[in-house]
């Protein structure tokens, strides 16, 4: 089971959703990556500071049931989430890419992991999808305007941006 929402809000809406989180003091961010240890941080604290594409959301006792690879990308070490196997939401964040291209946000949670050595799926704490569906559940209050085929979310504020010339970008 996962649940997921992709949007579009402009980068200085983003802030909404930052303050729905603030609301639970459990919740923290990890980096997409790092190269020696991944620190959990309050999100705004981690967006504000080295304002990154995308990070992983969770619930502070979680933390240490969270899943870390390491791998190597242009001749460097990093570690990294196992998000699927990990109790964490993936939030991808909607900036531009360019003047006037707005890249898509994505929310995305998937209530099960595998389990290594035939264990097969196995569902995530029921506290942690309860909390997840919250999440996608605010961004999709957010974005209550559909663009191309009721399949992508956005705020009131893309739409009149799209109007104007806007362009969206996947």
């Amino acid at each position: 089971m996962a649940v997921t929402a992709t949007f579009w809000w402009l980068p200085e809406e983003e802030d909404d959703f930052l303050r729905f989180l603030e609301r639970d003091t459990r919740v923290v961010a990890l980096p997409l990556e790092a190269p020696d240890r991944v620190a959990a941080t309050a999100p705004r604290e981690l967006i504000e500071s080295e304002n990154p594409a995308r990070v992983f959301l969770t619930l502070r006792p979680y933390l240490e049931s969270v899943r870390y690879v390491s791998y190597q990308t242009n001749g460097r070490a990093l570690l990294g989430i196992d998000a699927m196997s990990s109790p964490v939401l993936s939030y991808s964040r909607c900036l531009f890419r360019r003047d006037n291209e707005l890249g898509q946000g994505n929310v995305s949670f998937h209530g099960q992991c595998l389990v290594v050595d035939g264990g097969g799926l196995v569902p995530k704490p029921a506290e942690l999808v309860s909390w997840a569906k919250r999440v996608v559940a605010r961004v999709r209050k957010t974005t209550p305007g559909w663009h191309q085929y009721k399949r992508y979310r956005v705020t009131d504020a893309v739409t009149e941006g799209v109007a104007r010339g806007l362009k969206l970008t996947f």
